[in-house]
């Protein structure tokens, strides 16, 4: 079976690809003040914290506004010439932050493990697939 670098996903009703391209581990980990692989412990130990869940999907979601998009290809210039320490690779993508303060990050935990588990090792095209559709099904 195939291995992936990215989860497929419908995301707030939309298809996005996810993916935390390992380019941007190191400026992951800046802003998350800690290491992916931990990051990912604390997924599967259920220890995990809203600013987790919030960072792995910024940093990896295709469906960035415009002004987002910008400030990306920013962030992946300056951490091409080393410059990792800009407060600008804290930024959050707006969208994300809505989604996870309207429905909860709890049901999106599943896809930012899914997300870290795709950047570090490499996830089965099988289980890299997430549906936030089917989650008002499961709780019905």
């Amino acid at each position: 079976m195939k291995n992936v670098r990215h989860v497929n996903a419908v995301y707030n009703g939309k298809k996005h690809r996810f993916e935390l391209q390992r380019g941007h581990i190191a400026a992951f980990e800046l802003a998350l003040q800690g290491s992916a692989y931990a990051a990912l412990q604390r997924f599967v130990n259920g220890e995990w914290t809203f600013r987790d869940v919030e960072l792995t999907l910024s940093f990896s979601y295709d469906g960035l506004s415009e002004t987002d998009a910008k400030i990306a290809r920013m962030v992946r210039e300056m951490d091409s010439m080393g410059l990792t320490g800009s407060p600008m690779m804290h930024r959050t993508d707006f969208t994300v932050t809505k989604v996870l303060r309207d429905k909860g990050p709890a049901p999106y935990a599943e896809l930012a493990a899914n997300i870290l588990a795709a950047a570090l090792m490499g996830l089965s095209e099988e289980d890299a697939v997430f549906d936030d559709g089917s989650l008002g099904e499961a709780a019905a």
